[in-house]
């Protein structure tokens, strides 16, 4: 059996220094347990926008093609940001009329479309139907692994107040459902909220000072600590998938300790049972010839040493036999009782 696996994680953001760290961390090394190894894939898509009219933002369709592309294969794990921004200084512009207005972000602030979505991959994918790069092959490969992804999911977001209300008590839960609305396959969707998960104050966020090296340091900080946390699940996740590799690797090779074990124990016993039936034999048929003559002790002596011998043999045969088995069954399965 192969020890070495592979998972294959899809990245999605649209900040290309973001994805760059993410990558670095996830995958900066395999995952070891024992003999066991599991290899880290990250694949990264950088989720670009157009501006339509001057008003509207949709998704390019050479990113919707990127993603096709690399969905030849299925996804372990799917990690996107929430949302992806258009104009960050409308975005900014936003923060600061809620701070104003002393009240959180809803979903008529997003009718400009400058903050995009998950969904609006979905709604490009199904616009580009005809596009002639999008063949069958990458519309198939599309639907199956990207939209009928099937694994974990896990959506990131930086949102401190006055966006945190957004993400709080059951408007989370409405938020997870428009997540789930894109990926219907999928059963296991989890958000971390970095604002109040990771402890990020929203004087690092949105620090006052316009300093571009100090606004850098800080966003390369925040993105360190999602990756961190980001490393961490996918690390659980690879060892829980090792573990169970594991025991089936035990249970395959304990059916052919199994069978040696049935093996020897057939060859002993027979080779028990032959030896015996010979002294047996040779035991009957000198009494019938000399049973009556001077030689009938001296027999009875060579037979009593022979049984003795015997005995003792078959005895350390049994034990050599015992400590192979043992051997043999710790080299297959890696198990041995404490001592």
């Amino acid at each position: 059996m192969n020890n070495n696996q592979k998972l294959r994680i899809l990245l999605l953001d649209d900040n290309n220094d973001v994805l760059h760290t993410l990558k670095s961390i996830i995958a900066n090394d395999d995952v070891r347990a024992d003999e066991l190894i599991t290899e880290i894939e990250a694949v990264t898509v950088h989720i670009q926008l157009d501006n339509i009219a001057n008003i509207d933002y949709i998704i390019k369709p050479e990113t919707i093609l990127e993603i096709a592309r690399y969905c030849y294969n299925k996804f372990d794990y799917i990690i996107s940001d929430f949302a992806f921004i258009g104009d960050k200084s409308a975005n900014d512009n936003l923060r600061q009329k809620l701070i104003q207005e002393n009240r959180t972000v809803l979903n008529s602030d997003f009718k400009n479309k400058n903050i995009l979505r998950l969904r609006d991959i979905e709604t490009q994918f199904n616009t580009m139907q005809d596009h002639t790069l999008l063949t069958r092959v990458l519309k198939k490969n599309f639907n199956n692994n990207f939209l009928g992804h099937r694994q974990p999911i896990i959506i990131y977001t930086n949102s401190p107040d006055p966006f945190a209300e957004y993400f709080r008590g059951t408007d989370l839960e409405i938020r997870i459902e428009e997540i789930k609305e894109v990926f219907t396959q999928s059963k296991d969707i989890k958000f971390i909220l970095m604002h109040d998960e990771l402890d990020i104050p929203t004087a690092i966020s949105y620090p006052t000072e316009r300093n571009k090296d100090l606004n850098e340091t800080l966003s390369h900080f925040i993105t360190t600590l999602l990756s961190k946390e980001l490393r961490a699940k996918i690390h659980k996740l690879a060892l829980n998938g090792m573990v169970e590799n594991r025991r089936y690797f035990k249970y395959e090779n304990a059916k052919k300790a199994y069978n040696i074990i049935v093996m020897y124990g057939v060859g002993l016993g027979f080779a028990v049972a032959l030896i015996g039936e010979v002294i047996f034999h040779f035991a009957i048929g000198a009494y019938e010839d000399y049973g009556t003559s001077p030689y009938k002790a001296l027999l009875e002596i060579i037979a009593s040493v022979i049984l003795l011998l015997s005995t003792l043999l078959f005895a350390k045969l049994g034990v050599h036999n015992a400590k192979l088995i043992e051997r043999l069954s710790h080299e297959l399965t890696g198990y041995r009782d404490e001592e």
